[in-house]
């Protein structure tokens, strides 16, 4: 659930007018064009700089994806009844929110939406080479993900682990966006164990997730931490209290009567026992 990609800070990413005690900068507006102000360096040269009037704490690099930031941040307890209501209007604006996994804070999207995993990339400035993981809420929800019906090795990991931190790769369900599976064919899946991403995916179907954080960030375990990030960049972070685990899931693609541990995280124990216990190799 992690992803990286810092935008570089050249002149036009940004939007803000700089200061110049931060920048060691100064912009002088042009009465001809009044948006566009000469910005001159210690070293006497000259460069051309977008002035939006914008309050430089708000200003932000963003991505070719990226839609204006900040925008409004809502910060609502997941008991709360109007926590699931503000789930759907987000997902029906094909918008992102954060809440708990059984790992650390997820940010969420509807994964059959092309605009909505476009909202995941945006939000924390994703590599959009890098596919992106389906949460469910259950077991029954899978194949409007994935290839159904399952070999029976990858059956028998399903069962045995969900809902776990154990995520499988897949073949993905025709008709899903490029953008979620970054050109790809196949799609990591688990079921998640925290009861609050279970109760919201089981009434909204699904989600696209991965790390509730920036790029290059620290993964998020409180809704606090991810408001620390991702304010004004998402409109919603549910608060279902501290993750009960940092350690990421472990990831793992069966093929035939072999398993191939593509990531080690929390199951790789538990996994290596399974598959001496029904006769799979481990690679």
């Amino acid at each position: 659930m992690r992803g990286h990609r810092d935008i570089g800070n050249s002149t036009a990413g940004y939007r803000g007018a700089a200061s110049a005690s931060a920048l060691n900068l100064r912009c002088w507006e042009t009465a001809a064009r009044g948006n566009i102000a000469a910005k001159r360096t210690q070293t006497g040269r000259h460069e051309q700089c977008l002035t939006r009037y914008r309050p430089h704490s708000m200003a932000m690099p963003l991505a070719r994806s990226e839609s204006p930031f900040p925008m409004s941040t809502q910060l609502v307890r997941s008991e709360d009844p109007d926590a699931l209501p503000a789930v759907r209007r987000v997902l029906a604006e094909q918008a992102c929110f954060a809440m708990p996994t059984d790992t650390v804070y997820g940010l969420c999207a509807d994964p059959r939406g092309n605009a909505s995993v476009q909202s995941l990339f945006a939000a924390k400035g994703r590599p959009e080479s890098k596919a992106i993981p389906v949460l469910l809420g259950s077991l029954a929800q899978l194949p409007g993900i994935a290839a159904v019906p399952l070999p029976p090795l990858t059956r028998r990991l399903a069962e045995h682990f969900w809902p776990g931190p154990l995520t499988l790769i897949l073949e993905a369900r025709a008709g899903l966006p490029h953008a979620l599976l970054a050109g790809g064919t196949t799609v990591a899946v688990r079921v998640v164990a925290n009861p609050v991403f279970r109760r919201i995916a089981l009434a909204t179907g699904p989600l696209a997730t991965t790390s509730a954080n920036r790029s290059g960030g620290k993964d998020c375990q409180t809704a606090d931490q991810v408001m620390a990030q991702l304010a004004g960049r998402i409109p919603l972070v549910l608060d279902g209290g501290a993750s009960p685990d940092t350690r990421p899931s472990t990831i793992v693609r069966p093929e035939g009567d072999r398993i191939h541990i593509l990531r080690t995280g929390s199951l790789e124990p538990a996994v290596r026992r399974f598959a001496e216990q029904c006769g799979a190799s481990v690679q």
